[in-house]
């Protein structure tokens, strides 16, 4: 049985939210080791995950224009978020083959922040240029797609594959020899690789071994599966399209510009190779957010930092809720951190009540969680206080509850 439309729309959403949430999983320990490379490439994945989620939010039932400031916006990014990811994961690749041969070559003259700032101006110049040239080959202002929102109208002319439609695979081949490059040098030097990296990791924090070796499937793997996709994608839009566009100059390209097309899901569906040229943007976006919290969302490092969270606001609100659901495995997350309760220190006003009411009779235990602690007892006498707690001590049966036991203000 067919699924019906609202179902697969829905599913679709669904996805790009997911998409959204895992690519930005893993920002915080990239953002701790400097990995800016890793960053940019969270940052276009993730985001573009987050604008097709939105885009399928609003138009879910229909394409009507109620956001063209919007549409603008996004209709650009769309544009050139493949040029954004394919960009990132060739700065990545660029990366560790400079950190692997910079530490075979015990060379410790990293730049880190020289490195930083070229990884951001082409990880953002390069998508930008792009975009700006997103003019000369945009037909009209944007079309609106029932069920998935706003999408690009870049016009299928021989300038178009000049200044766009042949650069992604261009920049996948960059990508794929510096990842060819980076498994050489690795494979050459993998008896010595824990020193290499140990070398390289003085100038760049919390990068192990693992993480190295992560990061280099990751990137090697993106851009193995990415390379033939774009090759595909672009010889599919060149031989499948109905007709080329004959450029005749900008004001021939632009004429009534400022129109939009507007298409409901039960008419463009209806188009032959509709569907797969409409998914294949988003798709590029979600399953690359997906492959990247495999390698990263789901390592020991990784589980390590949600457990690490969920102590933290289980220690904050866990007082306030209870689970009103099945919540073993939240108990094994908590239960595996080390919670320092135990150790809190006694408030001095606390214990100087428990001695003047005869609770504490070690008072060796004053100081069981303090190095140096000086208590004025305000003019008391010490010999009254020994009789004090000899007396008590009379008093005081087998039964009686351990210190331990009481609370700070003295009370069973």
């Amino acid at each position: 049985m067919a699924v019906s439309w609202p179902v697969q729309q829905g599913i679709y959403t669904a996805f790009c939210g997911l998409g959204a949430l895992v690519a930005y999983f893993p920002l915080y320990w990239h953002l701790e080791s400097w990995n800016s490379a890793s960053v940019l490439w969270i940052f276009w994945s993730g985001t573009s995950c987050l604008i097709h989620f939105i885009n399928a939010i609003i138009w879910h039932d229909n394409a009507d224009n109620v956001a063209p400031v919007w549409c603008d916006i996004s209709s650009r990014w769309m544009h050139v978020e493949s040029i954004g990811i394919i960009t990132a994961g060739a700065l990545l690749n660029h990366r560790l083959y400079k950190l692997l041969k910079l530490g075979t070559e015990c060379r410790l003259d990293i730049n880190k922040k020289g490195m930083v700032i070229f990884d951001v101006c082409i990880g953002l110049g390069v998508p930008a240029v792009f975009m700006a040239l997103y003019w000369f080959v945009q037909g009209h202002r944007f079309d609106i797609f029932g069920g998935i929102g706003c999408t690009p109208t870049a016009i299928l002319t021989p300038i178009q594959v000049l200044i766009f439609g042949m650069w992604p695979a261009i920049l996948c081949l960059v990508s794929a020899v510096y990842g060819v490059m980076t498994l050489r040098h690795f494979l050459r030097h993998r008896r010595n690789i824990n020193d290499i990296i140990s070398r390289s990791s003085e100038r760049f924090s919390n990068l192990t071994d693992s993480r190295y070796i992560r990061l280099m499937l990751f990137a090697s793997l993106d851009a193995c599966l990415m390379l033939p996709f774009n090759i595909f994608a672009l010889v599919y839009t060149m031989v499948k399209s109905a007709e080329w566009y004959p450029y005749r100059g900008l004001a021939d390209l632009h004429y009534n510009f400022s129109r939009v097309r507007q298409y409901p899901a039960v008419l463009w569906r209806l188009e032959p190779g509709a569907r797969f040229g409409t998914f294949l943007v988003p798709g590029t976006a979600i399953g690359s957010s997906f492959i990247f919290f495999i390698f990263f969302g789901l390592s020991h490092d990784a589980r390590a930092q949600y457990r690490r969270s969920w102590a933290a606001i289980h220690g904050r609100f866990g007082r306030h809720f209870k689970c009103m659901w099945p919540c073993s495995w939240l108990s094994k997350l908590s239960s595996r951190v080390h919670t320092p309760e135990a150790n809190i220190p006694i408030p001095i006003q606390a214990q100087k009540q428990r001695v003047m009411r005869g609770r504490v009779l070690d008072t060796s235990l004053l100081f069981a969680h303090t190095a140096t602690v000086s208590i004025d007892i305000g003019g008391v006498n010490i010999a009254e206080d020994d009789r004090e707690f000899s007396e008590v001590d009379t008093k005081v049966t087998s039964t009686s509850p351990k210190p331990d036991s009481m609370t700070l203000d003295g009370k069973n």
